[in-house]
């Protein structure tokens, strides 16, 4: 579905969004439908599914919720699996979390500049853009890959900033606006030439009316439309700048650690998070919190705008991806974070609270509505002996000779047939296959003399019942590298 909001409107909506806090008073909180009820809490983090609203494995009640987009006034329809949302909320007398507001903002909004296949990338308004194993492409993206994109279509990104100045894309779709938009901090703010970058994106305020509260260092949503490689501002605002939140006790941040300082502070999407000898840990440890990490972190910001982390837990990224088709659902009761698991190409996969659903035409899905024969795309990683789903996209159109985009281990290789296979898909080699060990050109004998087992990303085209190879990368990560998002590529990007 594509966004369209009218922005002539969003003068006075976005200032005075209760993100904000009310408009003429002290940052105070109005209450769902003025029952002066106060927030207790305050999620960031992608949308992982409805029948309320889930937000990082949370079932949030949104029946009274009031919902932004851009913040101007919406609805939940408005929204989308994958969007980079704000809850304000609290919890009900049967002790059940409820939203009272939702905010949604894209990260970027503005027409696609180029394509970098081979790299999973995209540019819009001069930001790098990585699509990741489990990003979720709006429903009339065909496919559902980087394939399905095209240099010069109007789009807009969803996800958090990394330590490379890349946006990790938790959703992709098309926008009908005709407008540019982008988030990011304030930096070389020159008030003479009325100027400013947004990461590396040259902005001019000139035609903005009012620039009350623009300074260095300033979340800011900037929104105009771009001549000769400058994005000329028409409206600016501040609703997505995370001290809005400072009034509220218990604040949940998912993101990435873009840079580590001394004494357990470190910066993610220009937050400032600081860790504690009382903050506990899961999934790692102090030592885990390095450069492109990816965290869950709760605690609540102080006096000095910093956000003492109470809780914090390292996040694992999919590393597969591949398609096929259900062969068995199994429900799992009696633990909350985990709802079941599912049978594709002969390999179990957990679903979990926080895995990502959604159905052909962004229909929106749950569990149970899994079925026995629907084709999915599901991308995944391990936990041990585990393999949890990170994302099920349900795609039950033919995708037989559209490209192919998968990840994961190469097995059975057979130079003799020329195939193998990622988990139970079939891969098939022919004379204009190419192949690379890295960055480094290989020849087919030495692809199947030393593939078997290695992490390889296939291009190529779906046929009937195989997939053709047009491509094959064997991954050979650099450990001493940044990670960058796709597996064996490190270092900044281009």
């Amino acid at each position: 579905m594509g966004r369209y909001f009218n922005w002539q409107r969003l003068t006075g909506t976005l200032l005075c969004a209760v993100l904000l806090g009310s408009c003429g008073g002290g940052g105070g909180y109005a209450g769902i439908d003025g029952s002066g009820a106060k927030p207790e809490l305050s999620v960031v983090g992608p949308i992982n599914g409805f029948g309320s609203v889930i937000v990082n494995g949370v079932h949030y009640n949104t029946d009274q919720a009031r919902v932004y987009v851009r913040g101007e006034p919406a609805s939940e329809i408005d929204l989308n699996v994958g969007d980079y949302v704000t809850v304000v909320g609290g919890t009900n007398a049967e002790g059940e979390p409820v939203a009272y507001e939702v905010h949604y903002q894209p990260r970027v909004t503005g027409e696609i500049q180029w394509i970098d296949v081979e790299r999973n990338q995209l540019s819009v308004l001069g930001q790098v853009i990585q699509l990741l194993v489990d990003t979720v492409y709006a429903s009339d993206i065909m496919p559902q890959n980087i394939h399905g994109l095209s240099v010069g279509k109007h789009i807009s990104i969803s996800g958090p900033l990394d330590a490379n100045r890349v946006i990790q894309a938790t959703r992709i779709g098309f926008d009908e606006s005709s407008f540019a938009e982008l988030v990011g901090s304030v930096e070389q703010l020159n008030v003479f030439a009325r100027t400013f970058v947004v990461n590396g994106q040259l902005v001019s305020y000139a035609s903005v009316a009012s620039s009350s509260g623009l300074s260095n260092g300033r979340l800011v949503v900037v929104r105009g439309s771009v001549v000769d490689e400058v994005l000329e501002a028409e409206e600016l605002s501040f609703h997505q700048d995370y001290r809005n939140l400072r009034h509220i006790p218990r604040i949940e941040l998912s993101g990435i650690i873009q840079e580590t300082k001394s004494d357990g502070l470190f910066i993610m999407d220009s937050v400032p998070v600081k860790t504690t000898s009382q903050t506990t840990f899961s999934g790692g440890d102090a030592a885990s919190l390095t450069a492109n990490a990816k965290v869950r972190v709760i605690g609540s910001i102080d006096a000095n705008d910093v956000l003492i982390a109470q809780e914090v837990k390292i996040l694992s990224s999919p590393h597969t991806k591949i398609y096929g088709s259900i062969q068995e659902v199994y429900p799992i009761w009696g633990y909350y974070w985990l709802l079941g698991k599912i049978k594709v190409q002969d390999q179990e996969f957990l679903v979990q609270a926080d895995t990502r659903l959604t159905g052909e035409y962004d229909r929106r899905i749950n569990f149970w509505d899994l079925r026995i024969g629907d084709q999915v795309y599901i991308s995944s990683y391990t936990w041990g002996d585990l393999v949890i789903a990170s994302s099920i996209a349900v795609d039950n159109r033919d995708v037989q000779a559209m490209p192919a985009d998968l990840m994961g281990g190469a097995y059975f290789l057979s130079e003799s047939t020329q195939s193998f296979f990622i988990f139970g898909t079939k891969i098939v080699v022919g004379p204009d296959t190419l192949y690379k060990k890295g960055e480094a050109a290989i020849d087919s004998a030495e692809f199947f003399r030393s593939g078997n087992g290695a992490f390889v990303r296939v291009l190529g085209y779906y046929e009937y019942g195989y997939v053709r190879a047009t491509q094959i990368q064997i991954y050979v990560p650099d450990y001493s590298k940044p990670y960058t998002g796709v597996p064996g590529y490190y270092g900044k990007p281009r």
